[in-house]
């Protein structure tokens, strides 16, 4: 990946930090990047291994030949399988930090904005009753409590 489109070097992770998430993105980005890196190489080592294997193939007869096509697309269908074994380690590994990354910010934000819901819903519904004396919103339907400014507890 060119470092000019390096995601690690992105505007949005200082954003991230700005609003107190405060996990280690560049090591957790540079580990993927480096394993990442690893199964673009062996990529492209099967891949010059299959085009060996087919000009073997064409350039032989009788049953060296037949014996040359069937290594040949045996490597074909081992390139399919490895393709598949790299992008699932990719969601693998991307997956998780995705989600630290979610579960932080929105923790941040939670403390950042001093937003406190209480309630067994997880979204108030439109119909909402502002007290204006109290600065709390009570939603209507549910009676649920919601508290801005208020420290969470």
């Amino acid at each position: 990946m060119p470092h000019d489109q390096d995601i690690s070097n992105d505007a949005n992770r200082y954003f991230l930090y700005a609003i107190g998430v405060d996990i280690d993105l560049d090591a957790q980005l540079d580990a993927s990047r480096t394993l990442l890196e690893r199964h673009r190489a062996a990529d492209v080592e099967l891949t010059e291994r299959i085009k060996r294997l087919e000009e073997r193939a064409h350039g032989t007869t009788g049953r060296a030949s037949e014996l040359a096509v069937d290594e040949w697309l045996d490597s074909i269908q081992r390139s399919i399988y490895q393709d598949a074994a790299h992008s699932l380690a990719a969601v693998g590994m991307l997956a998780p930090l995705l989600e630290i990354i979610l579960v932080h910010s929105f923790a941040a934000l939670r403390t950042h904005f001093a937003l406190c819901v209480s309630g067994p819903r997880a979204w108030p519904s439109r119909r909402r009753n502002v007290g204006i004396a109290t600065g709390r919103s009570t939603n209507m339907a549910s009676g649920r409590r919601i508290s801005l400014g208020a420290p969470c507890n």
